[in-house]
């Protein structure tokens, strides 16, 4: 999965995107038929941390993310 992330990033260098490896674990969503874990992260919170990213100056390159719920 690594390789290939580089693997896009340099065929995309001169293209005006950005490729980005985000990797969220323990989080809800419909995905399990709409089951809500507690203690698992919001999607709306995931969905800010990555609006967040992609709003960063375009000189700067988060190349990948990966985000766990807090565990207690």
């Amino acid at each position: 999965m690594h390789h290939r992330l580089i693997n896009n990033q340099v065929e995309l260098k001169n293209e005006p995107a950005r490729v980005i490896g985000f990797h969220p674990g323990g989080f809800n969503s419909n995905l399990r038929d709409g089951i809500i874990k507690e203690g698992h992260m919001k999607p709306k919170d995931l969905a800010t941390l990555m609006a967040n990213i992609l709003d960063l100056p375009k000189t700067m390159e988060v190349s990948e993310i990966v985000i766990n719920r807090k565990v207690e």
